[in-house]
């Protein structure tokens, strides 16, 4: 087999369900031209050099004549439909171009270091893959089309280095805001010149290499099929539209194919829709980054109907005054502890009038060392009444950080619940009457994780609490009679749940630390106070519908927030709740508690995809922005900002550079935004749905990395519960690990079944090369997912025993070919074996073209990375391919040394001198 024959077959053995991979058409014939001609020349395509590929498909065109119409059908992998309809003319199939060593430095340096950019995806899994849809570039030619679709791609994947399929080869275009368009188009026209010049010879280079890629954004050749005539012979092909095997999107001038489990339909069209408007500028002096996507219309929708959705709910007066409920009405339960709405009350104003007494000031801070409580509650209400601003200080963190949060807040009085029971046995006075405290006083400081840096305190306001309470009203069914709060003491999303339920006369119920942590404590929990409303992270929720799906059965509605939520979770709410409200809720802190929910009625459709994270609640606004605050259309990735009443717009305490940088001028109306740094895109209904975060990326073997987008692609396994995916060193480089908790009723999937499940949905770069088995992930104390408590990923080594180093031409070659492979998963450690990209070699410069670098050992293994069939076939095949007959039998786990010894033991030995790997 050519270099390009088995990179595609390796393509269709990864992916044998993918769209073209053969192509089928018809030739209409005019002159003399017989079935005996055909024949003769399908069997000397069947007798060309190369070899059959296993895995039940061919690799040489099939066709027959009937009435002057050739059917035909060519496998992508032999070539395309006008190389068979040449080969029919002419008799022979077409002979494959000799890559000459220019060639081959060209594309070291256009390979090196590449990597795909990828759209989001919003396809649909388990429908035909093939989707194509009609466009018209007018009069562009292909360098203005190729610039509109890089500028276009270049928004909606945030990559400035853009690889770009040809026909024949690929470009690399870098992209930057300040570049004009006229000078994109320039890049463009050499960049295709170039590749012009070394046409064909892209995938030897690949294989001299050892590199695998292949771009999933393509320009198809606008040329339609060509008429061929030859001595008296015309043949006419009639090929219907399709696209390059492997291609995710493929555009040319008058249609667009795509893989439709990748990408929807809508976001085709967007794409060209958007292209269109790029190529309308013309050779426009206008820097990339001025170039509008979108037109007016869409402009007014995203920046009307999208951007609010109800005016400010706030009612004027202070947190603490909202507070109403029946006196002997119970407000809040927690393990034996009961209070009343009266002795909440009384409770909170003797320790406002204590507090006072001991001289504290008006907006000071004052911590409150409690844990979940009615004690907690108490604390916060009686700090308010004093008209002091609370800091929670969970007594379960360390007491540094806790120290470190009173100096920083400059709090010198704390709250204990020592000093409650002293105040409650004394029979301490309480207040004489109300303390004047404004909507614009401090409430409480609120510290974030501080996982990408030094906590800060986040200051929020009586008003922003009160307008952030009064929105939930009119989202979350009530009354309130047993509302059940998960949320840990330094977690606003407490307060959040506290202030409804109090608000509304309804009962809070606290659960103590074990049923937190227990989910079939929690169900007894639930079961025992009758609970109506369910408050706390996708995985505490996920947890007890599986502990008790009975108890549940009964609930009105669940709230869940705090982090991502699970594409299965609303089709198992339904299953067990029935009818009970859904809401899946999102806001940091600085936007006080929340600024979008989504609110399911019903179970979502089947393949509904990723659960949005919604709209704006009352009086929030919302923008999808990018890095120069501009707004970005429907589809298109970019920061989410959140301005409207919730924000807090008092910032950082003591952090005023951090606060000037996050909390900015809203672009598009009076006041602030805050910049969450949270990466979303817009969804056609209005709904905005997140993708990760933007600061989370890292590079695994010279490729930028977005864990989140990997964890995304996992989830949607469906027996994947629960993932973490963290990068982690080994071995002087960087490798993803999976940690992986599985849904309990059903077996847990392997490491080859994770892998190659993760290979279908993502280059290989991005596939775990280990898997954690967890029985559940390790939680904060506020529920969300800890990942500083995940254990440490096991080493790993090959089954082979110690690593060794090849040292003969077979064991170099069949190293070589293991790394050529894809990403060979979890049996052999690809940090450790990093050959199939050599941009993680620091000696890989255009200038020098870069040696294919062995495995990192003999103890590499066959993969099964395509299931037990596929992985031994195609190296099998390549053994064959590489040292001809006869080779030793291959199966998955077979290792490297095994396979040399095989080979040396049959007397094989490589074809022809590695070209790329020096001499030891």
């Amino acid at each position: 087999m050519s270099a390009r024959q088995r990179r595609l077959w390796e393509q269709r053995v990864l992916d044998p369900d993918g769209p073209w991979h053969d192509v089928a058409f018809t030739i209409g014939v005019d002159g003399p031209y017989g079935a005996d001609r055909l024949a003769a020349l399908l069997r000397e395509l069947e007798a060309a050099p190369g070899e059959e590929p296993g895995g039940g498909f061919r690799a040489v065109p099939a066709a027959g004549l009937r009435d002057g119409v050739i059917t035909a059908t060519v496998p992508a992998l032999w070539g395309t439909p006008d190389d068979f309809v040449r080969a029919v003319a002419s008799g022979a199939a077409p002979r494959p171009r000799e890559a000459a060593d220019a060639d081959l430095d060209h594309w070291a340096g256009i390979l090196t270091g590449a990597s795909d950019p990828r759209f989001p995806e919003d396809g649909t899994a388990g429908r035909s893959p093939a989707g194509v849809v009609p466009f018209d570039a007018g009069a562009a030619g292909p360098d203005l089309l190729l610039a509109a679709l890089a500028v276009v791609a270049w928004r909606w994947t945030r990559r400035t280095d853009l690889p770009v399929g040809l026909p024949g080869g690929l470009v690399r275009l870098e992209l930057d805001g300040t570049t004009t368009l006229a000078a994109l188009i320039e890049s463009v026209r050499r960049a295709r010149a170039e590749a012009e010049r070394h046409h064909g010879t892209a995938e030897q280079a690949m294989e001299e290499l050892g590199i695998r890629f292949l771009p999933g954004l393509r320009l198809m050749d606008g040329a339609p099929a060509t008429t061929v005539t030859s001595g008296g012979l015309t043949l006419t092909p009639h090929v219907p539209p399709h696209g390059p095997a492997g291609a995710v999107l493929a555009v040319g001038p008058a249609h667009a194919a795509y893989d439709a489990r990748r990408l929807s339909a809508d976001t085709v069209r967007r794409v060209l829709r958007q292209t269109r408007m790029v190529i309308g500028r013309g050779a426009a002096d206008v820097p990339l980054a001025d170039l509008p996507l979108m037109d007016d219309a869409e402009r007014a929708t995203i920046l009307g109907p999208f951007r609010r959705t109800a005016p400010p709910a706030g009612s004027g007066r202070a947190l603490h005054e909202i507070i109403d409920g029946p006196a002997d009405a119970t407000a809040v339960v927690c393990g034996g502890d009961r209070l009343t709405y009266r002795e909440l009350d009384r409770r909170s104003d003797r320790l406002a009038r204590h507090l006072l007494d001991s001289g504290v000031r008006r907006e000071e801070a004052v911590g409150v060392g409690i844990g979940r409580s009615a004690d907690l509650v108490t604390a916060f209400l009686g700090v308010l009444k004093a008209g002091a601003a609370y800091l929670p200080l969970d007594p379960g963190h360390p007491s540094d950080l806790l120290e470190f949060m009173r100096a920083d807040a400059g709090a010198t009085t704390t709250v204990t619940a020592e000093l409650l029971a002293g105040l409650d046995a004394a029979g301490a006075p309480g207040l004489a009457g109300p303390v004047p405290v404004g909507e614009r006083d401090l409430a409480y400081v609120i510290y974030t994780s501080g996982s990408t840096g030094t906590p800060k305190g986040v200051q929020v306001e009586h008003r922003q609490i009160v307008h952030s309470t009064a929105a939930r009203h009119t989202v979350f069914p009530g009354p309130y009679d047993s509302y059940l709060a998960l949320a840990g003491p330094a977690f606003d999303a407490l307060g959040a749940g506290i202030y409804l339920t109090l608000s509304r006369g309804g009962t809070l119920v606290l659960p103590a630390d074990d049923e937190v942590t227990d989910p079939w404590l929690l169900a007894k929990l639930i079961d025992r106070e009758r609970v109506t409303h369910f408050d706390g992270v996708p995985a505490q929720y996920a947890a007890a519908l599986d502990a008790a799906p009975d108890v549940l059965a009964g609930i009105r509605c669940a709230v869940v927030a705090g982090e991502a939520c699970p594409p299965g979770l609303p089709a198992r709410h339904f299953e067990v709740t029935g009818d009970a409200v859904l809401v899946n809720e999102y806001g940091p802190t600085e936007t006080t508690v929340w600024a979008l929910c989504h609110r399911f009625e019903r179970p979502p459709g089947a393949g509904s995809g990723p659960v949005p994270i919604g709209r704006p609640v009352a009086g929030a606004l919302a923008y999808v922005l990018d890095d120069d605050l501009n707004p970005l259309p429907i589809g298109v990735p970019g920061e989410l900002c959140v301005g409207g009443a919730g924000v807090a717009v008092r910032g950082y305490l003591g952090r005023p550079d951090t606060t000037a940088r996050r909390f900015v001028r809203d672009p598009f109306g009076p006041g602030l935004v805050y910049r969450t740094g949270d990466l979303v895109r817009w969804r056609p209904d209005g709904a905005a749905e997140f993708l990760g975060r933007i600061d989370r990326q890292v590079k695994i073997r010279g490729h930028r990395v977005e864990p989140g987008e990997v964890e995304a692609a996992l989830r949607r396994h469906p027996r994947v519960r629960e993932v973490a995916v963290v990068p982690a060193p080994a071995g002087g480089h960087t490798r993803l690990v999976a940690y992986i908790a599985v849904d309990g009723a059903s077996p847990a999937p392997t490491d080859a079944e994770l892998a190659a499940f993760a290979g279908g949905l993502l280059p290989g770069h991005m596939v775990p090369g280990l898997w954690v088995r967890l029985p559940a992930m390790p939680r904060t104390r506020n529920g969300k997912l800890d990942r500083a408590a995940l254990p440490p990923p096991p080493p790993r080594t090959g089954r082979g025993g110690a690593p060794a180093e090849p040292r003969t031409p077979a064991q170099r070659a069949v190293c070589d070919l293991l790394a050529s492979l894809p990403d060979p998963g979890p049996a052999a450690d690809p940090a450790a074996a990093p050959a199939a990209d050599p941009a993680a070699d620091p000696a890989a410069t255009p200038a020098a073209r870069p040696a294919a670098r062995p495995a990192a050992d003999l103890t590499a293994e066959v993969p099964a990375w395509a299931g037990r069939l596929y992985g031994p076939a195609v190296v099998t095949a390549l053994l064959r391919d590489r040292f001809g007959e006869p080779v030793p039998q291959v199966t998955a786990g077979t290792s490297a040394r095994r396979i040399a010894a095989g080979l040396r033991r049959a007397g094989a030995s490589p074809a022809a001198p590695d070209r790329t790997q020096p001499e030891r």
